[in-house]
């Protein structure tokens, strides 16, 4: 398997990264640090674009959620001064802020994702799901039903579905028509994990239960169950395929297994973090700030390289690169 090499580092942070996101285009990659800033990088010649810098006066507060929009026009984030804003990338300036400063009260979403097609932006808002037309960021309409707060969502990949789980109760809803098209509750205990298959077939759910089902799209038909966790299930990945599904669960295991059988391939012991998988590059990446980041041969396990901790990885769409954090600086590998 050919060893992956440094190709460019990008320095400008202040202070250590903690987040990345790439647009789905490829031409852009979006970073955040404890420097209270987003930084847009172009990946055509790996050159800073420009810094957004918008920390009201007293209230400075880390970036820890964001996201970016396919085609790279937009970068949403929430928890930085406690609200939801949403910026032009090509300029960075604010657009609008999408949740109204109350001081002293958390007032973010507590997640937020932009559509497959680029047309809308869903907040997850406590127990409600916001959608905001992309452009003027007006509000379009809101998704109820969930009993307690929603705090994962993620969208189809034709972006005609959204799935949000709140507690222990997963939602499909119908974005035409804006109303709940299944409601799933096949997991005992709440929720802590959601991953939608790379080729739009199906979705995965994993919580504290310790199990992970498997679901298939548009239609919620539970398709498996793996069931080899002891522990509270944090992190899911799917591969490119949709053949194998890497899960990492509290007690530091990470389990490979094939979704067809639910049948397990590899357990690593003793590892903390998260996965990514590499497009066509048949490599899992199992990044985190305690350990080296791992390059995992999905097929068997074995661990094929080792590179410097990492705090979060965001991979280039063709799966040619990804970029990892060291230190203040974030290094693309290929």
């Amino acid at each position: 398997m050919t060893m992956l090499s440094r190709r460019a580092v990008l320095s400008g942070h202040a202070r250590e990264p903690h987040a990345m996101a790439v647009s789905a285009d490829g031409r852009l990659l979006v970073s955040t640090s404890a420097d209270m800033t987003v930084r847009l990088w172009e990946t055509m010649n790996w050159s800073l674009a420009r810094t957004i810098d918008d920390m009201d006066p007293g209230t400075r507060q880390p970036i820890m959620i964001f996201d970016v929009s396919p085609g790279g026009q937009f970068v949403a984030t929430g928890t930085a001064d406690f609200t939801t804003k949403v910026y032009a990338a090509q300029t960075g300036d604010r657009i609008k802020r999408l949740h109204p400063v109350k001081r002293g009260f958390y007032n973010s979403a507590e997640q937020i994702r932009f559509s497959p097609m680029g047309d809308l932006l869903a907040c997850a808002k406590g127990k409600t799901i916001e959608l905001f037309q992309c452009g003027d960021f007006s509000k379009v309409g809101e998704l109820k039903g969930h009993t307690s707060k929603a705090h994962l969502i993620d969208w189809s990949l034709d972006g005609r579905t959204l799935i949000s789980c709140g507690g222990k109760y997963i939602k499909l809803w119908d974005l035409a028509t804006l109303t709940e098209i299944a409601s799933l509750t096949k997991h005992s205990r709440t929720l802590s994990s959601l991953a939608v298959a790379p080729n739009g077939k199906f979705f995965a759910t994993g919580g504290e239960d310790f199990k992970v089902c498997l679901w298939s799209l548009p239609d919620a038909r539970e398709l498996g169950e793996y069931t080899g966790h002891a522990k509270h299930v944090f992190d899911l990945a799917i591969s490119p395929d949709g053949q194998t599904v890497a899960s990492w669960d509290l007690d530091e295991n990470l389990h490979l297994w094939h979704t067809a059988s639910c049948a397990e391939i590899a357990r690593l012991p003793g590892i903390w973090g998260r996965s990514l998988f590499l497009p066509n590059a048949s490599l899992l990446i199992f990044f985190g700030e305690r350990v080296e980041t791992l390059l995992i041969n999905p097929a068997n396990g074995d661990v094929v390289q080792k590179i410097p901790p990492s705090a979060d990885v965001a991979v280039a769409p063709d799966g040619t690169w990804f970029a990892a954090f060291d230190g203040n600086d974030i290094v693309i590998w290929s």
